[in-house]
């Protein structure tokens, strides 16, 4: 049973909307150094993703010019000038600290369960669970993950229950694939199906 057909036998009040999207690809892990991946999710934090894709391809011009091999070793008032508030500059700049002083055990991460993920994610200031969250979902391809906390979560949720729920949408029902109903949920918004 593929993904879609769990996630319609465990909403089927939702089948017609989940099929009007654009199939979705299966998640895979990728292979972007962690630092990378960590700027990334900052760089997105709370940001429409197209001002986010505009800034971090500022990011990658700023890097290219400087001739790095990441982003994340860009200096702070470099990631300010890309347009990046000083508390995200200063987010990529710590973890960028402890990831160059020990890239080891911050590539580990991608054999963690998540829970132990989240654990160690958030020991780094400026990072949260939903720092973990698009970690595990986007780059460790961790199929079952519902970022309760993600704002467009929140957002398709609520317009979900009022519209076409009879009860309030509960996420365990879609396991072992949370993040691929997370996932729809956000391509409900960005398809503009729940407009």
């Amino acid at each position: 049973m593929s993904q879609l057909q769990h996630l319609i036998g465990a909403y089927p009040q939702l089948s017609d909307l989940f099929q009007k999207l654009s199939p979705l690809e299966p998640l895979k892990p990728q292979s972007l150094p962690i630092a990378e991946a960590v700027t990334k999710i900052v760089v997105g934090q709370m940001l429409s993703r197209a001002a986010a894709n505009t800034i971090y391809f500022r990011i990658q011009a700023r890097c290219a010019d400087h001739k790095l091999v990441g982003s994340w070793k860009l200096t702070e008032a470099d990631l300010i000038s890309c347009g990046l508030s000083r508390r995200k500059a200063r987010t990529i700049r710590e973890f960028s600290a402890c990831y160059e002083s020990d890239p080891g055990s911050i590539e580990a991460w991608r054999r963690l369960d998540y829970q132990e993920l989240r654990l160690a994610v958030s020991e780094h200031w400026g990072l949260s669970q939903w720092s973990a969250d698009m970690l595990a979902i986007f780059y460790f391809a961790m199929p079952d993950v519902f970022p309760e906390s993600d704002g467009s979560i929140i957002r398709a949720r609520k317009i979900l229950e009022e519209r076409f729920l009879p009860a309030k949408l509960e996420p365990d029902r879609s396991r072992p694939f949370r993040s691929y109903l997370a996932r729809y949920m956000w391509a409900l918004l960005d398809e503009g199906v729940l407009s």
